[in-house]
């Protein structure tokens, strides 16, 4: 494909792009095409039409795909973006993050194969790993998720959760939980959490309904990845885009009346030759 055809463009990416696949930020600025070359070929059709089926509707996206690193190896990411517009809802583009969950994707084999090697896999991730059972209650969290909260696995045992939530974001979470639960659906969330330290922060769910060899539901398998400098950059963005439309409108106001008089000027001036 030649990349002069391409429709799109990244504009800004950060260098935490190099941690997950190797390649440097400016690869991806240079190369439209990257993601498409780097894509597992059983997952790169999926992905393609996922993004241009959102590009055109002006939708948000979010997918999990493999993507092939510097090294060869191919890791599991999510690859989630909303839509950019202008103070006139005119559509700027996507911003988005990847984030890799390959992690998760062996913790729901592991889960699959025995509780004992998930239990220690699951405590030695970075992540909050967290599973409900059949009836939404919590019963277990692992090492991560209890430094993370200052809490023992025991105080989180049923519902006990719900007490680290905001009190502005806490019900449509948990009322999002409930009806994934009750439908056996895939679960995405984002919400605000009190830290160990009582400052709240940004973090995003995700679990999957797992099921035993007949089929039959076993609860929810989740983990958790704080978001929150994802979320300050996208306010950042948001008050920068505010403030250059107010600026515009600022040198709109202060131009009209000048290129009204000039427009009065010409069309006075050729009566008096």
């Amino acid at each position: 494909d030649d990349p002069t055809d391409y429709p799109y463009e990244t504009l800004f990416m950060s260098p935490q792009i190099q941690e997950l696949l190797g390649y440097p930020p400016e690869d991806f600025i240079a190369d439209p095409l990257i993601w498409e070359r780097i894509a597992h070929p059983d997952d790169r059709d999926r992905s393609a039409a996922e993004f241009a089926a959102a590009t055109a509707q002006r939708r948000p996206f979010r997918l999990d795909y493999r993507l092939r690193a510097a090294d060869g190896e191919y890791r599991w990411a999510l690859d989630a973006a909303a839509p950019r517009l202008d103070a006139d809802g005119n559509f700027l583009g996507f911003i988005g993050s990847v984030i890799d969950i390959s992690d998760r994707k062996f913790l729901e084999v592991a889960l699959q194969h025995s509780e004992t090697r998930f239990r220690l896999m699951a405590n030695n991730l970075p992540m909050l790993v967290w599973v409900h059972d059949q009836d939404g209650a919590l019963t277990f969290v692992n090492d991560t998720y209890c430094r993370f909260f200052g809490v023992s696995a025991e105080q989180m045992r049923h519902s006990a959760w719900q007490a680290l939530t905001h009190p502005d974001d806490g019900a449509a979470y948990g009322a999002e939980f409930e009806r994934c639960v009750g439908e056996r659906q895939p679960f995405h969330a984002e919400v605000r959490v009190a830290r160990a330290d009582g400052e709240w922060r940004w973090i995003e769910s995700w679990a999957q309904p797992q099921t035993d060899d007949s089929g039959e539901y076993l609860g929810h398998l989740g983990s958790s990845a704080d978001i929150t400098e994802r979320k300050r950059h996208e306010e950042d963005l948001r008050i920068r885009h505010q403030e250059e439309h107010r600026v515009s409108l600022r040198l709109q106001e202060a131009l009209l009346p000048r290129l009204l008089d000039s427009v009065g000027q010409q069309l006075v001036e050729p009566a008096g030759e």
